[in-house]
């Protein structure tokens, strides 16, 4: 009973820590005005990435037929990022109805931190709505260009053209910005 008890604490704790330090992290973000990474404007740099079957793709390939492409980095261990990729989940179908392609990327090794699989971690927080979003693995030289202060919690709209239309962290607070850049808010 003890033990059990003691793995709880544990398990509690390390939730708290978590938000903790996510909520820091975006509120010295969001008092700072610095923009991290690439910014609104910018040609997005091309990268490699594997997706969650082990395919190594081109970013490039995506931007193809007019759509929009949205790149979500997001850590496994995040709850932020959690709550962004339900967040994504309730609006993927009105987004992919727009023309938007959906990659959920996991940060090269996770930010440093264990967490699970970006695929389960997906479909677990996007249910049914994990169908309209694609999962991979950023590598540490796309990881570094795209979020080089190693936010948990970042993510792109790139246009069919190549240029970052939106960029913003936490989603599930921003979307809004993401929908009205989209021309959807």
């Amino acid at each position: 009973m003890a033990m059990r008890t003691r793995t709880m604490i544990y398990v509690v704790i390390t939730a708290i820590l978590t938000a903790v330090v996510t909520g820091l992290v975006i509120a010295l973000y969001a008092s700072s005005g610095v923009r991290v990474g690439i910014k609104v404007g910018d040609y997005a740099p091309n990268a490699q990435f594997m997706l969650d079957n082990g395919t190594t793709v081109d970013l490039y390939s995506f931007l193809h037929h007019g759509h929009y492409v949205l790149i979500y980095f997001a850590a496994t261990w995040c709850s932020s990022c959690a709550y962004g990729v339900l967040t994504l989940s309730h609006y993927a179908p009105l987004l992919t109805e727009k023309g938007v392609t959906i990659i959920v990327l996991e940060p090269y090794d996770d930010l440093g931190y264990a967490g699970t699989p970006i695929g389960i971690f997906v479909s677990h927080f996007a249910g049914s709505g994990s169908k309209f979003l694609i999962t991979g693995y950023a590598n540490l030289e796309m990881t570094e260009t795209y979020d080089p202060y190693g936010y948990p919690d970042i993510y792109y709209l790139i246009s069919p053209s190549g240029r970052i239309v939106y960029e913003n962290i936490d989603l599930s607070s921003t979307i809004n910005g993401l929908l009205s850049a989209i021309g959807l808010g």
